[in-house]
């Protein structure tokens, strides 16, 4: 949580990206990728919420590591983590740094071997949103999907959707999976983004991926109960998120709160009667000494289903007292009960650290911000450190 200031010198300019309008076999993807020998094929069904804690995708389920898993691009989401589709690589950097007007393919997200010798009524599905907190895909930029055929080496753009110029909510994509030619041991999917390769532009979230036969072209419905937002700060002192341990605010039990809020969602069908949750179970570590854990809390059940809803956990009265060092505050919270699903997404983690730095931020950049064609040009941030 860190924060740092960014000066940006030179020009600031979003390029246009290449509109993909037909269909097309797609190059292989960025170097350096992990591979998988054919005869390692997954079984079917393939599922994937990005709900890990990593910021990369599995490397059990994906062959590839340019995407950006996280819960901070994403709006209104129904599942933590999300997997961000950019014009950077795995590592952050830019595919062609300060050329914002070549345009191509950008990041990949490639499964895995699977097999599907002797599948039927076999689909992909998928949740995808433009930009969210990101920059915006234009009507020039899509996202694309293609199958490979394990007959005879090649890919095939099945599906592709473009930006419009706006972001959006979250939609669901179902594609079949048609073609001997595909359903065979070694079959794989890439999910494929065209645009600017100078940055962080033309932004796709992706959640919910799964691919699974016996399926068809209604069964988009995803059913369990999730985590639809991160952790809440744990403790926030005016507009900072972290601060050095040892300024009087540290010390002031008025800046700590009674209650953190958490929001999750009943997706899916409604079963009879609705779930029984076991909300709010909690621990709360200080420096690795254990403050307090709480596993005896209320059942909660109800019908209400594929909204946002909320349940609060007390702050422990022992946490965050007289401070007398640096500090790192670290909690779970999870629920459980008679519904389960991807177990991954019914916990969250959230942590505080309090040491010799202010950050006025949760320590991701949505945006870059500067200064251009002005030689010389500085930015300076100001910090207020009164209590």
């Amino acid at each position: 949580m860190r924060f740092h200031i960014l000066v940006f010198l030179g020009a600031l300019t979003v390029a246009q990206a290449q509109v993909i309008e037909q269909t097309q076999p797609l190059s292989g993807g960025s170097p350096g990728h992990f591979s998988t020998e054919t005869s390692d094929t997954l079984n079917t069904p393939f599922v994937d919420d990005f709900s890990y804690r990593i910021d990369k995708p599995s490397p059990g389920l994906w062959s590839d590591q340019d995407v950006w898993v996280n819960d901070a691009m994403p709006l209104f989401q129904n599942s933590i983590g999300v997997a961000t589709f950019d014009g950077c690589n795995g590592y952050g950097k830019p595919y062609q740094p300060g050329n914002t007007a070549t345009n191509g393919i950008s990041d990949q997200l490639t499964s895995q071997y699977i097999n599907l010798q002797g599948a039927t009524d076999v689909w992909l599905s998928f949740q995808y949103q433009r930009a969210g907190r990101g920059e915006v895909p234009s009507s020039s930029d899509s996202l694309v999907v293609s199958f490979y055929s394990p007959a005879d080496s090649t890919w095939t753009q099945v599906w592709g959707e473009k930006g419009t110029g706006n972001p959006d909510a979250f939609k669901t994509a179902m594609i079949p999976v048609l073609g001997n030619q595909f359903l065979k041991k070694g079959f794989r999917f890439r999910l494929s983004t065209y645009g600017a390769r100078g940055g962080a532009y033309d932004v796709w979230n992706v959640d919910y991926v799964q691919l699974d036969k016996d399926r068809n072209s209604g069964d988009s419905i995803v059913t369990e109960p999730a985590f639809a937002r991160p952790h809440p700060l744990i403790i926030g002192n005016g507009p900072y998120t972290s601060w050095p341990w040892w300024l009087s605010m540290s010390n002031t039990i008025a800046n700590r709160p009674n209650n953190l809020t958490f929001t999750y969602r009943r997706l899916g069908t409604v079963p009879s009667g609705g779930w029984s949750l076991n909300l709010g179970q909690y621990r709360w570590e200080e420096n690795g000494i254990l403050i307090q854990q709480q596993t005896a809390v209320p059942v909660i059940t109800t019908t209400q289903h594929d909204q946002d809803l909320t349940f609060d956990v007390g702050v422990p009265a022992a946490a965050l007292g007289t401070l007398n060092g640096a500090t790192t505050v670290k909690t779970k919270v999870w629920f459980d009960g008679s519904a389960a699903g991807t177990r991954q997404n019914d916990t969250v983690y959230g942590a505080l650290h309090l040491d010799n730095y202010l950050a006025l931020d949760d320590g991701t950049a949505e945006r870059a911000y500067g200064i251009e064609n002005v030689t010389g040009s500085r930015v300076a941030q100001k910090f207020n450190t009164g209590g």
